[in-house]
């Protein structure tokens, strides 16, 4: 163990929290990604929130939080750094997210889970200027269902964006700018009843 990190220590609640697990689990924090310069990428679902952090265990810097994204306009309390638009339609948001992840081109991809079941799922493509503070969303894939949690936002090697859904068992891959209509749709499941729960699909290169 070279360094340890802890949420407290930058962020306290403000208040209670909401939802299904309550205060116990207020953050849900999901998923890290390190970029090439080993900073870290934090992402935090019950908050709709993700932070970038100095990465490096011997920087004496490590562990500072670089800048902060909440996702949610109303629930901001633990902070946005960006001005926040969308080119592609749709909310200007994104809620209860999974899977942040920088694509080769540097841009940041996210599974938008939304908030309710009236909501469909989303993956999400967006550009950061961290010069600016500008976060922009540069693609929205509208799924046919919601996924309420473990949901994933892929990109086959041609590049074509896939969202997954482990409750369902599904997976739905675009045409790359095309958000609406499928090219490829999967369901897993079985006649005897067997369950189709898989946490996570991931292409891959065959």
């Amino acid at each position: 163990l070279l360094q340890d990190w802890r949420l407290f220590d930058h962020f306290q609640p403000a208040r209670p929290a909401l939802g299904m697990f309550g205060a116990e689990d207020y953050s849900h924090a999901n998923a890290l990604w390190a970029d090439d310069n080993g900073d870290i990428f934090f992402n935090m679902r019950h908050l709709s929130a993700l932070a970038k952090i100095k990465g490096d265990p011997l920087d004496p810097a490590f562990g500072e939080i670089i800048w902060r994204i909440s996702g949610d306009p109303t629930e901001l309390d633990f902070g946005m750094d960006f001005t926040m638009t969308s080119t592609a339609g749709g909310p200007v948001d994104f809620r209860q997210q999974h899977n942040p992840h920088l694509l080769p081109d540097g841009r940041l991809a996210v599974f938008d889970n939304r908030l309710t079941a009236l909501e469909t799922s989303r993956v999400l493509v967006m550009s950061l200027d961290e010069n600016a503070m500008t976060l922009n969303i540069d693609e929205a894939y509208e799924m046919q269902t919601h996924c309420a949690f473990q949901g994933g936002a892929w990109h086959t090697p041609a590049g074509n964006p896939v969202g997954t859904c482990a409750p369902s068992g599904k997976a739905y891959e675009f045409a790359a700018g095309v958000y609406d209509q499928t090219v490829f749709e999967m369901e897993i499941n079985c006649a005897s009843g067997f369950d189709n729960y898989i946490p996570r699909y991931r292409p891959l290169d065959l």
